[in-house]
């Protein structure tokens, strides 16, 4: 599974990279120009190997950081009600197209603007509107899906198979992330399906998910879910 999920990730940023390059150089003819590039990640300093992979994927197709490139990114540090400003920051340094990667990021990108590029990684784009189809997205949004929404109630079933006399399963999720909400519908479905019980326990940050494993032992939940 970890050899799997790192092929997805590495597929997922070469092609968010030459998505990206391909906005950039569709504009090639305004010679002398310095592109900006906004980087919005829900994590913090420094930019993750994701980042890195993306700056030197431009600088080999020619758009060099401190020549014709400036890459301007924003961290919003785990706390999601910085969405917003941050991204309004973007907007106001005029970025000529933003990666974003994760659905919160894409959410409030969505939000914000209907005409700056926006590349990102996602999961289902389609059932958490942010283009109207895979075939033809619309609107100023592209980029990689991941479908791990879809994963999860096979991920239920998987379990149950492993531990047959559980009935108690937990999910662990950040309430604020729409992706991981609408997981945890479809896992509510399954768990009917199977005759088990799925709790959901929230965390925003390492205290939350320590609480949350100390009421799972409390609460006699005999698998997780991530």
């Amino acid at each position: 599974m970890k050899a799997r999920a790192s092929t997805l990730v590495a597929t997922a940023v070469l092609t968010t990279l030459a998505l990206t390059a391909a906005l950039l150089v569709a504009d090639a003819q305004q010679t002398g120009k310095v592109y900006r590039v906004g980087y919005l990640s829900a994590g913090s300093p420094p930019l993750p190997p994701s980042a890195e992979v993306l700056r030197v994927g431009l600088r080999e197709l020619g758009w060099i950081e401190g020549q014709n490139l400036v890459i301007e990114a924003r961290f919003v540090e785990g706390k999601f009600e910085r969405f917003a400003g941050l991204v309004a920051d973007l907007l106001r340094v005029n970025v000529d197209v933003i990666v974003s990667w994760g659905t919160p990021t894409a959410m409030a990108l969505k939000e914000a603007t209907k005409t700056v590029p926006v590349v990102t990684l996602t999961g289902d784009p389609v059932r958490l509107g942010l283009v109207t189809s895979l075939a033809s997205p619309g609107g100023n949004i592209t980029g990689v899906s991941v479908e791990t929404i879809e994963l999860r109630p096979k991920s239920l079933h998987l379990l149950k198979e492993v531990m047959p006399n559980a009935s108690r399963f937990g999910f662990l999720v950040r309430p604020d992330n729409p992706a991981v909400l609408a997981s945890w519908r479809d896992l509510e479905t399954a768990a009917r399906t199977l005759g088990v019980e799925m709790r959901r326990f929230d965390a925003r940050g390492a205290a939350d998910i320590e609480r949350a494993f100390a009421a799972m032992v409390r609460e006699g939940v005999g698998g997780l879910i991530d």
